[in-house]
């Protein structure tokens, strides 16, 4: 099946697989040739930008964006399928002390109602997944008065527990993501964002990548970013990927220095 544009031209993609109408191709320019990268065409309507083919398996023939819901919605990002919610945190907010601080919310996809969980427990949440227990797994900043610390959160009791707080009695500097691999153990960056934002303390210990095992030990797996933020497991779990946003909003000089960062496990 050939996809067609209103202009009744069909469209396909680089390796001649239809291409559905909401999808633009992604092209690889080069400074040298002096072409553009970016999508190939500048479709009014393109909502999914394919950079690999494999990525139409996923989209199927006619792939929708859909608005939810309108709400501050920042970082996170956890859907819990046994009540069909997406748990998240939100855009950075003042407190009616005058202080910084981000909510946790959710959103439930059926009704679409939106619901703010924060508590005192809740210091300043960021990014979040779920553990292989259906626990939601969340990274709390932490403020002027506090650390920050790994969280989970039993979603069918709603009690929570800190997972961790430190590395070697020196407190995290502003947990920012994380991700739960198969055996258990849960990975997170640990970037100064906190402290350049304003609501958390000078940092004592380097922007470092860490993992927590089953038993609660935390390592240090990781170091020499600048701002660690998001990352990812290769689907073999052999290798880590993490994306350095300090080199993204331009803190690093050397424009040689790398975006994503990979490591061997």
């Amino acid at each position: 099946m050939i996809f067609e544009d209103v202009d009744g031209a069909t469209r396909e993609f680089g390796d001649g697989r239809p291409l559905p109408l909401s999808a633009c191709e992604w092209h690889q320019g080069t400074l040298l040739t002096n072409t553009s990268t970016g999508p190939v065409e500048s479709i009014e309507d393109c909502r999914f930008v394919v950079r690999d083919p494999e990525f139409l398996d996923i989209l199927g023939s006619s792939p929708k964006l859909v608005e939810l819901v309108k709400t501050d919605a920042h970082e996170g990002g956890a859907w819990y399928p046994d009540k069909d919610e997406f748990y998240f945190s939100s855009n950075k907010l003042t407190s009616s002390t005058g202080q910084i601080k981000t909510d946790l919310k959710k959103v439930n996809l059926r009704t679409r109602n939106v619901t703010n969980l924060s508590a005192p427990e809740n210091n300043t949440p960021n990014g979040m997944v779920l553990d292989n227990d259906g626990n939601l797994v969340v990274c709390q900043q932490g403020s002027l008065n506090q650390g920050g610390f790994i969280q989970r959160i039993n979603l069918k009791t709603m009690k929570n527990t800190v997972v961790a707080d430190n590395w070697f009695g020196v407190p995290f500097n502003s947990p920012n993501d994380a991700v739960v691999k198969r055996d258990g153990s849960i990975w997170f960056t640990d970037p100064s964002y906190g402290s350049v934002q304003g609501f958390r303390s000078t940092p004592k210990v380097n922007n470092q990548v860490y993992r927590i095992s089953n038993i609660g030990v935390v390592d240090a797996v990781a170091d020499g970013f600048t701002q660690p933020n998001g990352l990812a497991f290769s689907h073999d779990e052999k290798h880590l990927y993490v994306t350095d946003t300090g080199f993204a909003v331009g803190w690093v000089s050397d424009q040689s220095a790398p975006v994503c960062l990979r490591w061997g496990l």
